[in-house]
């Protein structure tokens, strides 16, 4: 027995637009999500399940609850789309919230805490000092600043591809 269902209009002009290929700029995703200067305008589906959990804890860290979230998963499987659509949320909140992505880089060695740099930035940390200091001091460090930061404006910080982030990275996350 074979079932068959005709595709529904949304479902066929989404298709249409894929095989388009057609680019739309966003303007809004640019300032959030900078590696991805363009990005096709599709909806995001099939992950609101996934979805509803990172925006309870994004909730739960403006109540002032420090939140962690491991999203993993295959390459492809929508990520990146997933956590683009949670700094959405963020920027659409009716508080300020500094979004802020980081990515490991996986084809050639990177400097030590070469994800972490956008975060550094946006706490003023010159990333000259990351390099430069004592671990344990520069942790310190990079805790007082986000306390300081999260007191004024909370920091969402977004890091992909941490499977291929340099120890001192994972060294930093750990202690935080």
């Amino acid at each position: 027995d074979e079932v068959v269902v005709e595709p529904a209009a949304e479902t066929e002009a989404l298709a249409a637009r894929i095989r388009d290929q057609k680019l739309e700029r966003d303007n809004r995703r640019q300032s959030v999500y900078p590696f991805e200067r363009r990005r096709l305008t599709t909806p995001f589906v099939g992950r609101k399940g996934e979805h509803d959990l990172l925006v309870k804890a994004f909730q739960q860290a403006r109540l002032g609850n420090i939140q962690v979230v491991a999203l993993l998963g295959e390459a492809g499987i929508g990520k990146s789309c997933l956590l683009a659509s949670l700094a959405d949320h963020a920027a659409a909140s009716p508080a300020p919230v500094k979004v802020i992505w980081g990515r490991a880089w996986e084809f050639a060695d990177a400097p030590a805490y070469f994800p972490l740099g956008p975060c550094f930035s946006a706490l003023g940390l010159p990333r000259s000092e990351a390099q430069n200091a004592q671990p344990f001091a520069l942790w310190e460090n990079v805790l007082a600043a986000l306390s300081t930061q999260a007191h004024s404006t909370p920091c969402l910080w977004l890091l992909e591809d941490l499977h291929a982030a340099d120890l001192q990275t994972l060294d930093l996350l750990t202690f935080l």
